[in-house]
């Protein structure tokens, strides 16, 4: 794999890291650091030779290490998050990444902005918090709508795709990462207006989706062609991606929640209904993050199938355009730097050829796009629907240990209520008899009276549990 450029840091100007030579150029990036051969060992009176320089594998390895370190550097504060004081970032695959605090101190050593856009093949400015003077400036150069800047600066939060005669303006919603942050699965749109020599990105909030884009094309150069459309289609995939790990620690909490949710303790339920809540809450957001993506990513897919499109005309004509390109491949790039070959690279075969087979393979992109939008919307689904089967089954065990709670307490009064039905004419009888005035059996000199009272009183006490017992009050 040949280096990547741009990734070797310039401390004489902010922001700049140093570049490959001018697109046209055969030579390789500057080498990062030059690996020193270690000193030879000496044991006794003999000397070993020096090992031989990395090579292969290894050589290819510590390359590859270090480039993804500058990467970072290049990205991430001494922290490790994405440092917000570049606002401005220039990618070019001719001349690397540069980074800046102002849309002028974009250049590099030798070019200013106005010649990086004049490199070959595509550019990618990233813009962070544009104020309205660089948003008029941007729009007067690349020839941006006015209803396009209006929706960038009022943050417009509708996911949409719009075609204008010279671009098509994408606006997709991030969210927030911070999973400890009050703002947590808050949508964050993401503006890409998708030029035909490059793409320019919109963002109110520090974002890792130019992070992410460009470790993957770091990754992937030997085996894409960037484009404005695959730069549009790679900041749409990362976005859809990072909502992946979500749906994933909501499928564990629901099947937890699932499992648990008939066996769990009666001291453990309180906290149920609050779990049920939160998972719930966050299917939504996820959702609602979800609902519109669909339909973006089928309006790209319509516009490069209508793209795409030949006439009759132009069908009749394949085969000598076809003849005319035999025996080249239709892309030329060259080892390092990487640029798209010129028309006189080519051979002759025409753009439009080139764009149809470009078109082609960027539907493929976008419906693995859609398909992933379109599995998580139908997971995310089932999940509310699986949350909302574990809180009725909750609601409903909840209920049948009330019913049981009450039939208790019930079975109790009503044992209490007969206990009461037998004491109180006992009492009644008594207090009636220990009255102080004059009761039969006064003037009597024996006990008859007495057994006579007692043995009413037992009489009642067995009717009346008999009676209990018959009715299964006791």
């Amino acid at each position: 794999m040949s280096s990547v450029p741009g990734l070797n840091k310039t401390s004489s100007v902010p922001g700049l890291y140093k570049t490959s030579p001018v697109p046209g150029a055969e030579t390789n990036t500057v080498p990062l650091a030059k690996t020193p051969s270690p000193a030879p060992r000496t044991s006794g009176s003999s000397v070993r030779p020096s090992p031989e320089p990395y090579s292969g594998r290894k050589s290819h390895y510590h390359k590859r290490r270090r480039r993804q370190q500058h990467h970072e550097e290049l990205f991430l504060d001494k922290d490790g998050f994405i440092d917000e004081s570049y606002r401005f970032t220039f990618f070019n695959p001719a001349v690397g990444t540069v980074r800046a605090q102002e849309i002028a101190d974009l250049r590099t050593p030798t070019m200013d902005l106005a010649s990086l856009l004049q490199v070959g093949g595509c550019f990618w400015i990233d813009v962070l918090r544009p104020s309205f003077q660089e948003m008029h400036l941007l729009s007067k150069v690349f020839g941006i709508h006015a209803l396009t800047v209006e929706d960038i600066m009022t943050q417009d939060a509708r996911e949409k795709c719009e075609i204008h005669a010279n671009y098509y303006f994408v606006c997709f919603r991030s969210f927030d990462f911070d999973t400890n942050g009050e703002s947590y699965l808050e949508p964050k749109c993401v503006y890409n207006v998708v030029l035909r020599e490059g793409i320019i990105t919109f963002h109110m909030e520090p974002s890792v989706h130019q992070y992410h884009v460009l470790r993957r094309i770091r990754r992937q150069i030997d085996h894409i062609v960037v484009t404005p459309d695959w730069l549009n289609y790679a900041i749409i995939d990362d976005i859809t991606d990072l909502l992946a790990p979500i749906l994933h620690r909501v499928e564990f909490d629901v099947d937890a929640i699932d499992e648990l949710v008939l066996v769990i303790s009666s001291s453990e339920q309180s906290d149920m209904l609050l779990r049920i809540s939160t998972v719930r809450k966050r299917i939504m957001m996820a959702m609602r993050l979800l609902q519109g993506k669909a339909d973006v990513v089928r309006a790209l897919i319509k516009r490069f199938e209508s793209a795409t499109a030949f006439s009759t005309t132009q069908i009749s004509a394949l085969p000598v355009l076809f003849e005319r390109a035999a025996g080249a491949p239709p892309t030329v790039w060259s080892d390092s730097p990487r640029r798209h070959a010129s028309s006189a690279d080519r051979n002759g075969v025409p753009d439009v050829v080139l764009d149809q087979r470009k078109g082609h393979e960027t539907i493929l992109y976008l419906g693995d796009v859609l398909d992933h939008i379109v599995t998580m919307m139908q997971n995310a689904t089932h999940y509310d629907n699986m949350l909302g089967r574990a809180q009725t089954n909750y609601l409903a065990q909840i209920s049948i240990e009330l019913t049981e709670s009450s039939n208790s307490t019930n079975d109790v009064v009503a044992k209490l209520s007969a206990l009461a039905a037998i004491v109180v004419p006992l009492n009644f009888i008594t207090g009636m008899w220990g009255a102080n005035v004059k009761v039969p059996g006064q003037d009597i000199d024996n006990l008859h009276y007495f057994f006579y009272i007692l043995g009413m009183c037992l009489l009642y006490v067995v009717i009346a549990v008999c009676f209990a017992r018959r009715y299964r009050i006791f």
